[in-house]
């Protein structure tokens, strides 16, 4: 059943800062400083450009916003000229970027354990970040996405991330893996025949997720470096480490992380989100009034981006986006639409996309 009573909504709620700016390990930054070298970028001064400090960089488990990871990562796009700048600098990457959650990786008994635990642990290494594995009878998936961060584009990570995973899973299994395609959500920056070189997969794109696909038998492939002393070891690392920041991490951002992969807007009920998070439903209703919001404002933010989301697809109808994302009617869909974007309607903020990507696309042409 459609319920349209969240769709009062006020703007102001959106414009409000998560209570912990979404942060990444500062190993992620420090891995790519080679690789840019010898793309022969000046990393140091991208980084300054970025108000990212050396020190930060030199310290174990310091961590930087990602909002200035995602800013180096498109302003060595930029000073490169290379839009698939991601893909060229995973190619140099190993499993050490990733610090204690890449040697688990590579210690993990089977392929389907490993990505598992990566999925478990991946938000320790990069708030902000949701992986999902999924498998049936003949498809092993790894889904990637990263929430959106205002003022900047995560294109560049999004294909760094899975042209990296492909890399890590190639030196698990050994470099005859079959990964049948990758699949992006976003339009190619560059000639698909060049991506499929640089990932050696089939590769597509304007998909749902952004996903990389194997063979479902490719879950049981043991590792060569399957360690079971060290895994231990790296797990209770690893879970200590995530009972601090479970202790640390708002319930509304952990609502929020819930409802991320959601893609259709019933939402689920917040008594199975409260038992998911292991509270009763009356502690996780007043928990969040004491954080200042309620579910139905978290769902209700989750919707308007999922509503941007949409509305960038130029092939969906608003009708279609309005009963995708919860609203029995389009005028509803409007109404709500234009509370959350502080007055702009769903057809005027296609329009702005529309223009903007005619622009970009004339400034593009010889």
């Amino acid at each position: 059943m459609k319920m349209d009573k969240t769709e009062t909504t006020s703007a102001e709620q959106f414009s409000q800062p998560r209570l912990r700016e979404p942060r990444i390990w500062a190993s992620v930054i420090r891995g790519l400083i080679l690789p840019m070298e010898e793309l022969q970028l000046a990393p140091h001064e991208l980084l300054a450009e970025c108000d990212i400090s050396p020190d930060a960089l030199e310290k174990m488990q310091r961590s930087v916003p990602i909002r200035k990871y995602l800013q180096f990562l498109n302003l060595a796009a930029e000073r490169a000229d290379q839009p698939l700048i991601g893909l060229h600098l995973s190619r140099s990457a190993g499993p050490e970027m990733l610090g204690v959650l890449g040697f688990l990786f590579m210690s993990s008994q089977t392929l389907a354990t490993a990505l598992s635990q990566f999925c478990s642990y991946i938000n320790l290494l990069q708030d902000v970040t949701h992986t999902r594995l999924s498998q049936d009878s003949e498809h092993l998936a790894f889904s990637y996405d990263i929430a959106p961060i205002e003022g900047q584009s995560s294109r560049v990570d999004v294909e760094f991330s899975l042209a990296l995973m492909c890399r890590l899973i190639r030196m698990y299994a050994g470099s005859s893996i079959s990964i049948e395609c990758v699949r992006f959500r976003h339009a190619p920056a560059a000639p698909k025949s060049e991506y499929q070189r640089l990932m050696r997969t089939d590769v597509s794109f304007e998909q749902a997720e952004n996903v990389l696909v194997l063979p479902a038998s490719a879950s049981q492939i043991k590792g060569h470096q399957f360690n079971p002393e060290l895994a231990n070891v790296l797990i209770e690392m690893l879970d200590e480490q995530l009972a601090r920041q479970s202790q640390v991490k708002s319930l509304a951002e952990q609502v929020y992380d819930e409802l991320f992969f959601v893609k259709e807007m019933s939402p689920p009920p917040a008594r199975m989100l409260a038992t998911s998070l292991g509270v009763s439903e009356a502690t996780f209703h007043r928990r969040l009034r004491r954080e200042g919001t309620s579910f139905g404002e978290i769902v209700d933010r989750r919707r308007f981006e999922l509503a941007k989301e949409y509305l960038a697809d130029q092939s969906l109808e608003t009708t279609r986006i309005a009963h995708l994302i919860g609203f029995s009617e389009s005028a509803s869909f409007t109404r709500a639409f234009r509370r959350w974007s502080d007055g702009q309607t769903p057809t005027s903020f296609r329009n702005a996309i529309r223009k903007a990507k005619d622009a970009g696309r004339r400034r593009d042409r010889p």
